[in-house]
């Protein structure tokens, strides 16, 4: 939800843990403590102030990074890495 939400040009406010520490770079949204309301409040407030600027690059982020095109690249390369495991008798196991 957090890569749909900047796909539709949002910044993402939320806390410092799990995925969204990896998927809410630094301009991309604002990430706090844990349990500290004030802090994301604090986030929600520091979003709206900068929306434009915010959205705009969470829109770049999702194109340059999560594209169809970007995945489907992805993709294929893992298939033919995993084509070129089973014939070669190589890979994880």
């Amino acid at each position: 939800s957090v890569i749909e939400a900047q796909a539709a040009g949002l910044p993402v406010v939320g806390v410092e843990a799990g995925a969204l520490v990896e998927r809410v770079p630094d301009g991309l949204g604002f990430l706090g403590p844990v349990d500290d309301a004030d802090a994301f409040a604090e986030n929600v407030a520091r979003a709206a102030a900068g929306l434009d600027a915010l959205s705009a690059a969470a829109r770049r982020h999702v194109e340059a990074h999560f594209s169809w095109g970007r995945t489907f690249e992805t993709l294929l390369e893992t298939y033919h890495r995993a084509v070129e495991d089973a014939r070669t008798g190589t890979g994880a196991e």
